[in-house]
């Protein structure tokens, strides 16, 4: 008898399938129903048409299911408009899965929006020398590149590296390889659904068409963008559709990404104060189960979900996503004191240490009584401006000085006005300095 699959640990592998292309390259064998799902998941992103046809039909194995639905119907996935099947008078239903290059809709077949955007090699990708960056081993490295063929979907692997910045004298890379989780989802759809509509408009008709124009949302559009939009191509869509998303990309690009989702969607919904989402970012390493990646990130929303929606967190810290906007702008501003130098990169981490003081002195005041052993984080204010003295440029001289000074105490400003939510910002720039 065959012994069990391991992977879903209720089927036995079946000789049907050994060495079958669809699984690992054909190293080994699986359980039907699982190579079934593996060759759904992998063509998926490769045609953008999906046929239904009556069995009977000669496929390559490679190409269909070995279990066909109900014993009778199998699916291909193609990129032909006349596939095989219909030559041969066997097709049954023909769908595009997804809109074409300029954004439109194929008006010769039906639409099922469920292909998302999964990055894929392109030509330049063999030459980004990033992927030999970092502390992985030699043979690591050299079977990431062998790992590179174009229209092959990327691993998470490549898709962390991407996230490395080259240095100012452009030689080398600093930042760290991870993928960030973009997980977000619309704010009290079920009040929406239920009071959204006046009374003499709540009809089927319109509650279908208030939920497919959400979706398209989702699905149309945001797909589109993610694959015209060269900031966000290096971003996976595990899922979108309905009311939520769930994406995955090197973790520097999606704080502009939700951002942009954010005034996007607003802009698609008529700028109504009343229909809005919140979101979560979560930072990995690229090796962590998706089990692990879905749940942080989940949890991450639950937080922000928690402040009263329409917020966002990032970095364990929420906020509103007009705050956040407006930390993006204190992003772009540290990143401007570094660049021209107003201040050594080195110092710079001892601003983490001001937040970290800034927020225990909150938590005293919230307490109501003094705290002897805990007063000293109360000294921030004056350890902040000794620093900034002490590290700033030497060659900036009089009335320059001044006004580095005045720019660098911004920061407290931005603590008082965003407390915790400057961790945003502080550690986006922090983590895109480290070196490697």
């Amino acid at each position: 008898a065959s012994k069990l699959w391991p992977l879903c640990g209720k089927r036995p592998s079946h000789p049907a399938v050994e060495k079958d292309k669809a699984w690992l390259h054909g190293d080994t064998s699986a359980c039907r129903v699982c190579r079934d799902h593996v060759m759904l998941g992998t063509s998926l992103v490769k045609g953008n048409r999906l046929a239904i046809w009556e069995t009977g039909h000669p496929l390559p194995a490679r190409e269909c299911l070995t279990m066909p639905i109900f014993g009778k119907y199998n699916v291909s996935f193609t990129s032909d408009e006349h596939p095989n099947p219909a030559r041969q008078g066997k097709l049954l239903h023909l769908f595009t899965l997804s809109a074409q290059a300029d954004g439109t809709l194929d008006n010769q077949t039906a639409v099922r929006l469920i292909n998302g955007y999964v990055p894929v090699y392109r030509p330049e990708d063999e030459h980004d020398d990033r992927l030999l960056a970092g502390r992985a081993s030699e043979e690591k490295k050299l079977e990431l590149v062998d790992d590179i063929k174009e229209g092959r979907p990327k691993t998470f692997a490549h898709i962390a590296s991407k996230a490395l910045n080259q240095n100012p004298d452009g030689k080398k890379h600093q930042g760290i390889a991870a993928i960030g989780v973009l997980k977000a989802d619309i704010d009290n759809l079920g009040a929406l659904f239920g009071y959204g509509l006046q009374e003499d408009r709540y009809t089927i008709s319109r509650i279908a068409t208030l939920s497919r124009q959400l979706n398209f949302f989702f699905t149309l559009y945001l797909p589109h963008l993610l694959a015209n939009t060269e900031e966000f191509r290096d971003v996976y869509t595990v899922f979108a559709g309905g009311d939520d998303l769930f994406l995955i990309g090197p973790w520097n690009r999606l704080a502009d990404l939700a951002a942009h989702l954010r005034q996007r969607f607003a802009a698609y919904c008529c700028q109504n104060p009343d229909i809005h989402f919140s979101a979560g970012i979560t930072v990995h390493k690229p090796h962590v189960p998706v089990e692990r990646l879905a749940k942080d990130a989940e949890e991450s929303l639950a937080a922000a979900k928690n402040a009263g929606r329409n917020s966002i967190t990032a970095f364990n810290a929420t906020v509103k996503w007009n705050n956040f906007d407006c930390l993006l702008d204190c992003r772009t501003e540290i990143r401007a004191w570094l660049q021209e130098g107003l201040i050594h990169v080195g110092s710079f981490y001892r601003f983490n240490e001001f937040l970290a003081m800034r927020e225990q002195e909150k938590r005293l005041s919230g307490l109501g009584a003094s705290l002897l052993d805990a007063m000293s984080c109360l000294k921030w204010r004056a350890l902040f401006v000794y620093n900034i003295e002490r590290n700033m440029n030497k060659e900036l001289k009089g009335a320059e000085r001044n006004a580095a000074r005045c720019r660098l105490v911004a920061f407290v400003d931005w603590l008082n006005s965003f407390d915790a939510g400057v961790r945003i910002p502080l550690w986006d720039v922090l983590y895109n300095q480290r070196s490697l």
